[in-house]
């Protein structure tokens, strides 16, 4: 979700969190209180950080800002990881290789749950 909300930070759409509360094509703002367009899943996002709306907005707000800078233009590798953890996959899996699909981003056993969910057919690296 941080990353989601800070890439028009990223990108330079906007200069600051400031700014990004006001950017009306990012969720950001409305989690944090600055109008409501029904574009967020409020109650699901504030309660990774607890009950009271308030205290959770609190942390919410604390964890974007922890994760300002992070993860910025090419830092995340084609599987979604960051590039710093790319190739500390377990060895087994790199035994067997890794189930991929462009249109889902995470790790392989991720992807070959949401494929085989969604009853597609997922491609392997070699």
């Amino acid at each position: 979700m941080a990353y989601i909300h800070l890439t028009p930070l990223r990108a330079e759409s906007v200069k600051d969190l400031k700014e990004l509360r006001k950017y009306r094509w990012c969720g950001h703002g409305e989690v944090m209180g600055e109008g409501s367009r029904g574009i967020v899943a409020m109650e699901e996002i504030l309660g990774y950080f607890g009950t009271d709306p308030r205290r959770a907005r609190k942390k919410y707000e604390s964890n974007i800002i922890e994760r300002v800078g992070r993860y910025g233009s090419g830092e995340l590798a084609e599987d979604g990881l960051p590039r710093g953890l790319v190739g500390k996959r377990g060895l087994e899996e790199e035994k067997r290789g890794e189930v991929f699909d462009e249109r889902v981003l995470g790790r392989g056993d991720f992807v070959e749950s949401i494929l085989q969910e969604a009853g597609g057919k997922p491609q392997v690296k070699a």
